[in-house]
């Protein structure tokens, strides 16, 4: 729902700057405003732009409005991801929010915007990040990806050096005090505060490679026949961290959920990896105020090959003898 409520807003902002010029500028505009509407529609994309043009957060805000997770880390590496994103390596010490992984990858934009990737670590400290994951079956991040929400990274050894991160004022905190004699206790139990009341995210990603994991994790497992495709990775303004193909699709069989046969769907799938007329098994789930389908894991594109194995995981017997 938070994201929904970020989505609307920005959605919102591209409306009225298109309002605000002339007609080859309203066209200009409504252009980009339609392919953002479809990049939002049909895969997440990034929360830093909507959050550094439209979503002024406070600091409790930002946490309780975006955060999937808040960590205490120490930084291992940095790297170049793209030509303007970078990622950072960390190794998880304590988990305040989520179901972190022990290792976790950070992805932060270096734009005209914000200037992130100056950012200094040091080694052996502690810093609490706040992250928001990506659960997107179709980035091409590490699978254990966060992105970093307004620059909250908190100095734990140092607290008073945390409001010199750029694009984050903690002076907009109604109540975290990061003086140098602020203890580590006391904003951990500050930010437990904030944090302990938020529900997960319903949509997660299935993490897991494993076959069974994704087919018995997934609400719908469905034998797809690929038609006509809606929109196609080449022909859209792409990112350099997702890239996906929609087709419509028919469905053939359910060997897990309650699908009309033979209704026709629009289903997203990794870039160039199914092709018209051809048939596949897909592990998806129904996006929230989307039409779209979408794959519950990475690795949720199966081969005919695989229905007798998928049918035993799911106990249907009659299916196999058929």
């Amino acid at each position: 729902m938070k994201k929904m409520l970020i989505i609307l807003l920005a959605l919102a902002m591209l409306i009225l700057l298109s309002a605000c010029g002339g007609n080859k500028q309203v066209e200009h505009e409504d252009f980009h405003a339609q392919i953002e509407i479809e990049n939002y529609i049909s895969v997440p994309t990034a929360p830093s732009p909507v959050e550094a043009w439209y979503m002024p957060l406070s600091f409790e805000e930002a946490l309780e409005w975006l955060a999937t997770d808040v960590v205490i880390v120490q930084y291992i590496g940095r790297r170049p991801f793209g030509k303007t994103t970078i990622e950072f390596e960390f190794v998880v010490v304590d988990r305040i929010l989520g179901n972190a992984a022990d290792r976790i990858f950070v992805y932060i934009e270096d734009s005209s915007y914000s200037s992130r990737a100056n950012l200094i670590f040091n080694d052996g400290s502690d810093y609490l990040l706040a992250l928001e994951s990506i659960d997107n079956p179709y980035a091409t991040t590490h699978i254990d990806g966060f992105w970093l929400i307004d620059n909250i990274i908190i100095d734990l050894d140092n607290p008073q050096n945390s409001p010199l991160y750029k694009n984050f004022t903690f002076e907009h905190s109604e109540g975290l005090n990061l003086s140098a004699g602020s203890t580590r206790q006391q904003i951990v139990s500050y930010i437990e505060g904030i944090t302990r009341n938020i529900v997960p995210s319903e949509n997660a990603l299935i993490r897991s490679e494993a076959i069974e994991d994704i087919i018995l994790g997934s609400p719908y497992v469905l034998v797809v026949e690929i038609n006509r495709p809606l929109s196609l990775s080449h022909a859209l303004l792409t990112t350099e961290w997702t890239f996906h193909d929609i087709f419509y699709v028919t469905v053939i069989s359910a060997p897990k959920g309650d699908f009309d046969i033979g209704s026709e769907i629009e289903a997203i799938f990794h870039a160039n990896t199914v092709n018209i007329g051809e048939r596949h098994i897909v592990a998806i789930t129904k996006r929230e105020w989307s039409s779209f389908y979408t794959f519950t894991s990475r690795d949720s594109l199966f081969s005919m090959e695989q229905l007798n194995e998928i049918n035993l995981l799911l106990g249907n017997v009659a299916d196999i003898m058929t």
